[in-house]
């Protein structure tokens, strides 16, 4: 994906999806956390925040050289969280679930978006994948 500007990775992976799902490009995630994408299940839609993007990947690997296949991989772990079909149910399970409940919901549809994710980027090095993914799921352990 290093030869492919934003708009064309972000085109393609939604063609590889098969979603319809609206993808907004902004500068930071509004509360000033290291958000890098958020899907919103209420619109079913997806925003992306390419300085986010940028400084995880700088925090992550010392350097903004996986730049783009970063952000094809935060892309992808998003569009993983649109096509998971049980979302909307763990949504719901969330409003009610005590704190070790909601640690093990969210870990679930975090790993199955992280699976999805996977698929869609079949052509980023396994290594760069895994190191992006294993890094976020650490947070919900």
């Amino acid at each position: 994906m290093l030869d492919k500007t934003i708009e064309e990775i972000t085109s393609e992976l939604l063609t590889r999806s098969g979603l319809n799902v609206p993808v907004s490009l902004e500068n930071r995630f509004p509360n000033g956390r290291l958000v890098g994408g958020k899907y919103n299940l209420g619109t079913r839609s997806i925003t992306m925040y390419l300085d986010t993007v940028k400084e995880q990947c700088q925090l992550l690997f010392g350097s903004i050289s996986h730049y783009l296949n970063y952000y094809a991989i935060v892309l992808a772990h998003e569009l993983g969280h649109a096509t998971d079909e049980s979302l909307a149910a763990i949504a719901d399970l969330l409003a009610v679930a005590n704190e070790a409940e909601s640690r093990k919901l969210l870990r679930m549809a975090e790993e199955k978006a992280w699976e999805a994710a996977r698929e869609l980027v079949f052509d980023i090095d396994e290594g760069l994948f895994a190191k992006v993914r294993d890094t976020a799921l650490d947070m919900h352990r």
